[in-house]
């Protein structure tokens, strides 16, 4: 009787380890796809928006995978005189504020670097990754560079049209043509003159699957009942 109840309970160990083996590495590497991307060489528009208050574009995803893995965003600067103040603070934001503006702060790039990311002479591409954060289906990107000294700019690069993102009316993809400005804590939206250039801007973000919570209820269930097992097995000495 012993040796059943040790073949039992090590069996059950065995399919509840391997059950998580799976989950996990499902989860921590499945393949990740772009969802909005807005970054294509055709589609540079050979300027940039450069501004001290922050601003950013509202994005909508392509496809159902909504944890978000990876961000990518391009700026453009204009530096005399580098002393390595210059900044930028990059921000997610969930669009649930008054009217549909920026509301809930979904991802803060102060989280991963204090005071701000460093930026540099001339066209670059900021890259975040190792991230796993829930979004909805829409959202907002935004920067504010800090730092720049007189006659410097910085500002994201613009790009239009993007190339993946959800089909928005009108057949636009991912963005319409105005972005967000925040002064003094007040959003509204920004439009340039009948839309040109169009206010959208160098991103790509990647993500993957949200966990299963069907995958989680099995394995509940599979604990409860070997819990219930090894409690018979135990009363009977295993």
């Amino acid at each position: 009787m012993k040796n059943n109840c040790s073949k039992v309970i090590t069996g059950f160990a065995s399919l509840v380890v391997s059950l998580i083996t799976y989950h996990s590495v499902g989860a921590v590497n499945p393949a990740a796809s772009i969802i909005y991307d807005n970054s294509a060489a055709a589609s540079y528009l050979n300027n940039f928006f450069s501004s001290a208050l922050e601003y950013g574009d509202e994005i909508n995803f392509a496809g159902s995978k909504r944890v978000l893995t990876d961000i990518s965003f391009e700026y453009n600067a204009n530096i005399i005189t580098v002393d390595q103040t210059e900044k930028v603070h990059f921000k997610v934001y969930n669009n649930d504020g008054a009217s549909g503006a920026p509301g809930t702060v979904l991802y803060d790039s102060n989280t991963d670097q204090a005071g701000g990311i460093p930026i540099f002479n001339g066209i670059n591409t900021v890259n975040i990754d190792l991230l796993s954060i829930k979004v909805p289906d829409k959202v907002t990107f935004s920067v504010q560079f800090t730092g720049l000294g007189p006659g410097e700019s910085a500002g994201l690069t613009m790009y239009d049209p993007p190339t993946v993102g959800k089909l928005l009316a009108g057949g636009v993809i991912g963005s319409f043509d105005d972005f967000w400005e925040n002064a003094g804590g007040t959003w509204t939206l920004f439009r340039f003159p009948n839309g040109n250039p169009a206010g959208n801007f160098g991103a790509r973000f990647s993500a993957i699957p949200e966990a299963s919570t069907v995958t989680y209820a099995i394995l509940g269930g599979l604990i409860l009942v070997g819990s219930q097992t090894y409690r018979r097995f135990s009363t009977k000495r295993c």
